[in-house]
């Protein structure tokens, strides 16, 4: 009976350890502009420059309403394909729909550099993406893991 119950007891110890091991998570992504600095000092590839929100909407067609903050960085003076688009959303129905701006950018960038600039495609088809929580981020770049590395900090 004793060992019975010791069994029950370290199978219910075991059960609670699997599920504390279960709900940690890492810190949460910390907001466009650090995340950006984190990102630029990680990767190697051209010096970037911000662009303006309104160049932001312009391009993408994402609206200032739908995000607290972003940040948008380009090649400077470089034809490099590499291009960082990093949005906190207000909200899930608000990052769903930054999402598909983000994927539809991409998808125009791969087309475009079907006729124009072929050599850069392997770097644009490489390029990601990604939401976590309400983040939302585009990625293109010649150094793809150590823009991932960043990300895998946060887990």
């Amino acid at each position: 009976m004793n060992q019975r119950m010791t069994g029950r007891i370290l199978a219910l110890v075991l059960a609670l350890c699997l599920l504390g091991a279960c709900g940690k998570r890492g810190a949460a992504l910390p907001p466009p502009e650090a995340l950006a600095e984190e990102l630029l000092a990680a990767a190697k590839g051209p010096e970037m420059s911000a662009m303006p929100p309104a160049y932001l909407q312009e391009v993408t067609g994402i609206s200032p309403e739908d995000y607290e903050s972003a940040v948008y960085l380009l090649p400077s003076g470089d034809t490099a394909p590499d291009e960082l688009i990093l949005i906190r959303c207000r909200d899930r129905a608000a990052a769903d729909k930054v999402r598909e701006k983000l994927e539809a950018r991409l998808a125009a960038k791969a087309e475009a550099a079907e006729y124009y600039l072929t050599e850069q495609q392997p770097v644009i088809r490489a390029g990601a993406v990604r939401t976590d929580g309400f983040t939302v981020s585009l990625l293109v770049s010649g150094d793809m893991a150590a823009l991932q590395a960043v990300y895998d900090k946060y887990r």
